[in-house]
């Protein structure tokens, strides 16, 4: 009795199951019939876009300007610029050998401001000079022709003479010795191809550089340098390089500075080249030795107060590590 109502209800249960989708999937399709052979897809057109018109832009009108013509002013002669300038315009000699010696200066500072344009003529027997319009142009154009025209100013003793200016004025003499002395350009030429010649004989046969004084005391630095170029004999800035031990801090510039050092220290020399230095020692390993021995010696027989604030251990400790890094070969 008990497997029959269960089997019942189980029936009962999967029809209701059924009765409900179906009635479910009715609500979803609308249409009594559907066909599962032939499914019509439809493509998708988009609406067509409105043009819209653009508005025409008016042109702005601009009225031109009416340039006036130009009105032609005509050119002032030189006759014109003289004479309205009279004032300005310093009146010159008729015969320009009149003038005295010491009022040549003044003079030329009396023609610095002319502020025309025009041609003056036969100034101190010069030829046609030409005034420009500012002051500073004007001075320098008569200095110029001062220079140029010298020996037209600086008269002969006797001319001197004659004018009653006495020989002795010591402006008059210096320049007379100067510029009236043809003899002066060519002994100053000759003076200046001697310099020339005796420079380009030195660079030639420049003989090497060596220092004086010889100074024994070297860092931890130049020590590791010459310990290379003592064992070589001589050796190139790129073999010293080559042969520094691994973790040295002295790079290619820092070694320059170094051998330019020993160099000055009298401890090498150098020949300089086209592409590398080569370098000599000129001061043997054990010399520096014995120098660093003679020094801890001196420093062992003083006592500690003739050294007083000075850590003397400090220096004897850093001498016998030069004399052990030396005495390593």
């Amino acid at each position: 009795m008990f497997k029959r109502s269960l089997f019942i209800s189980v029936i009962i249960h999967i029809g209701a199951i059924f009765l409900l989708s179906l009635f479910s999937f009715s609500r979803k399709v609308k249409t009594e019939y559907i066909s599962f052979n032939v499914i019509k897809t439809e493509e998708y057109k988009t609406p067509p876009v409105k043009k819209i018109p653009k508005k025409k832009r008016k042109r702005k009108v601009v009225k031109r300007k009416t340039i006036p013509k130009k009105i032609l002013i005509p050119e002032k002669t030189e006759e014109k610029i003289i004479a309205a300038n009279k004032k300005n315009i310093l009146e010159v000699p008729k015969d320009s050998t009149e003038m005295w010696y010491k009022d040549i200066k003044e003079y030329f500072k009396s023609l610095s401001p002319i502020p025309t344009r025009g041609n003056i003529m036969d100034i101190l027997d010069f030829n046609a000079t030409e005034i420009l319009e500012s002051s500073k142009d004007s001075a320098e154009k008569m200095n110029e022709i001062m220079k140029e025209n010298l020996d037209n100013i600086v008269y002969s003793r006797e001319k001197l003479e004659s004018m009653g200016i006495p020989d002795s004025d010591p402006a008059g003499k210096m320049l007379r010795d100067r510029y009236s002395n043809p003899v002066m350009p060519i002994d100053a030429l000759i003076g200046t191809g001697i310099k020339l010649a005796s420079k380009l004989i030195g660079k030639i046969f420049k003989k090497e550089e060596k220092s004086a004084v010889e100074i024994l005391d070297l860092t931890f630095d130049e020590i590791e340098v010459m310990k290379i170029i003592w064992k070589k004999g001589k050796a190139t800035t790129l073999e010293v390089y080559e042969r520094l031990p691994r973790g040295s801090p002295i790079r290619m510039e820092t070694l320059k500075v170094l051998t330019e050092r020993l160099k000055k220290k009298g401890i090498i020399n150098i020949k300089k080249g086209q592409y590398e230095d080569t370098y000599f020692p000129r001061v043997s390993r054990e010399k520096i030795i014995d120098y660093y021995t003679l020094y801890l010696a001196e420093l062992n027989s003083r006592s500690n107060s003739d050294l007083a604030g000075y850590n003397i251990e400090n220096y004897k400790k850093v001498i016998r590590e030069k004399i052990r890094i030396l005495s390593i070969y």
